[in-house]
C-alpha cells in the first residue's frame, strides 16, 4: 500500500472538469500510468464542435493505459433522450469515447424506465462501462442498469457520518463509487480508510463547490492504488 492510500481500493474515477489549456499540468498528471478512468467533460457534455486540445489529452491518457468516460447530463430524467443520444454520438465521433458517466441521475424508482432506455442506448453504441451518478443511495433497481452507481457525492464531513443502506452489503464494492470533496489534508486518511469497505471506485479532493473538480488535488498520486489493473470497467480486486 502506498503511503496515505487505502489498501484494497480498486481504482480512481476522476471527474476532470477542466480544460487542458487551462490546467495542462493536471492533464499531464492524468496521463501518468495508473489504474484510473477520467470523466471527460468538454462543456457540460461534448460541446458543439470537436476540440483538438481535448482530443490530444484523451489520447495521452489512453497511451498511458488509462480509460476515458464521457460526461452526459440526464437532468434527473428530464432531459430529452434524443439529446442524450446526440451527446453519446458526438463523444464517439469526436473523441472515440463510448463509455459513459450519466450525471444528475435520479434516485427514485419511477425514473427507472427513462434510465433503462438511455443506458440501453449507450450499450448498443458500444459502452463497456456505464456509470450512474445519483450522488446518494438510489433504489437498488438501478444496479440492473449500470456497472457502477455513484452512491455518494458531497463533502468529507458528510461522508464520515454516512451509513450505507443494508442492501449495499449484498453486492461487491466495485459496483459503487464515491466522490468526496472539501476534504482537508488532515481528514484524507480517515476518508480513504472509511472508503475501503464501501466503494471500489473513489475520488477525493480538497476542492470545494461550486466546482470541486476544476483542478486535481495535490494528493492525487496517493489516490492511485498500486498493483491493480484498470482495464475497461472491470477490476480484478472485488474485495
Amino acid at each position: 500500500m502506498r503511503s496515505g492510500t487505502a489498501e484494497g481500493a480498486v481504482g480512481t474515477l476522476v471527474p476532470a472538469y477542466f480544460h487542458p489549456a487551462v490546467a495542462p499540468g493536471g492533464w499531464r498528471r492524468l496521463a501518468d500510468p495508473g489504474p484510473h478512468s477520467v470523466v471527460l467533460n468538454v462543456a457540460s457534455g461534448p460541446g458543439e464542435v470537436p476540440d483538438p486540445v481535448f482530443q490530444r489529452a484523451v489520447q495521452a491518457v489512453r497511451d498511458a493505459g488509462g480509460t476515458v468516460t464521457a460526461y452526459v447530463d440526464v437532468s434527473y430524467a428530464r432531459r430529452d433522450p434524443a439529446l442524450v443520444e446526440e451527446d453519446l454520438r458526438r463523444y464517439r465521433a469526436w473523441y472515440g469515447v463510448s463509455d459513459v458517466f450519466f450525471d444528475q441521475a435520479p434516485a427514485a424508482p419511477d425514473a427507472l424506465p427513462y434510465l433503462r432506455a438511455v443506458t440501453e442506448s449507450a450499450r448498443v453504441s458500444g459502452a463497456a462501462l456505464v456509470v450512474l451518478n445519483h450522488g446518494t443511495h438510489p433504489d437498488p433497481g438501478y444496479l440492473a442498469l449500470a456497472d457502477v452507481l455513484v452512491t455518494f457525492e458531497g463533502p468529507a464531513s458528510a461522508y464520515l457520518s454516512l451509513t450505507p443502506p443494508s442492501w449495499t452489503r449484498a453486492h461487491p464494492r466495485h459496483r459503487f463509487c464515491h466522490l468526496v470533496h472539501t476534504c482537508p489534508s488532515g481528514t484524507l486518511l480517515r476518508v480513504l480508510t472509511r472508503a475501503r469497505d464501501r466503494a471500489g471506485l473513489l475520488y477525493v479532493t480538497d476542492r470545494s463547490l461550486p466546482n470541486p473538480y476544476d483542478r486535481l488535488p495535490p494528493h492525487f498520486p496517493h489516490l492511485l492504488p498500486s498493483g491493480v489493473r484498470w482495464g475497461g470497467w472491470s477490476a480484478e480486486a472485488d474485495g
